[in-house]
């Protein structure tokens, strides 16, 4: 059971999270408090600036990732799935993503975030070449090059352009990858713009 102090945390990550999402990451971290239910001091006390209050929502994001990937990394099909789910969470988090991009990546936080992503996409690409389910030469700078494109299409595009721009890359990916799964081979589509509710006190 989570003490008072990180239950507070929790809802000021997901309100930031819904709030940066619905008007963009530069909206006042006043706004922030508000759809939490805090007071812009107790914000400010769990949380020195912005950027600590993104760092928190990153690391909570992967952590949901991380969940997400256990299920489908050891699976024929799991590269093809995790290279989808890794697709739906940068078109979902577009805002996000942006000014993540422009931390700096030697940060501990960040230099974390990204060897979690990468582990998931290791027992994959191993699964996946097991069963024949990519080409034989593929490897990990593929994948990476791969995640850049999909970033790229929400960090150089604009928001009317983004849906077409990861379209492309994730037909591009199929090709690259040779990945033969039937739902690797299904278009993509961006996911629904929902978002989590807050946790309860």
């Amino acid at each position: 059971m989570k003490s008072g102090k990180d239950a507070t945390r929790a809802r000021i990550v997901a309100a930031a999270e819904q709030v940066f999402r619905r008007d963009g990451v530069n909206a006042s971290l006043e706004l922030v408090a508000a759809e939490a239910g805090v007071s812009r001091a107790t914000l400010f006390r769990l949380f020195d600036d912005r950027d600590a209050l993104m760092v928190e929502i990153m690391e909570v994001m992967v952590a949901r990732y991380e969940e997400r990937a256990a299920a489908c990394v050891d699976k024929p099909d799991g590269l093809a799935r995790l290279l989808r789910l890794a697709a739906e969470e940068v078109s979902n988090q577009a805002p996000m993503v942006r000014y993540w991009r422009g931390m700096d990546p030697n940060l501990p936080a960040m230099r974390s975030a990204m060897a979690r992503h990468r582990e998931p996409f290791e027992r994959a690409l191993l699964a996946a070449k097991r069963f024949g389910h990519c080409r034989p030469d593929v490897d990990m700078i593929d994948i990476s090059l791969l995640g850049s494109l999909f970033n790229a299409s929400v960090t150089l595009f604009s928001d009317s352009e983004r849906d077409e721009a990861m379209r492309r890359a994730w037909r591009m990916a199929v090709s690259i990858l040779g990945l033969v799964d039937e739902g690797a081979r299904r278009d993509f589509h961006a996911p629904s713009q929902a978002v989590s509710s807050l946790p309860t006190q």
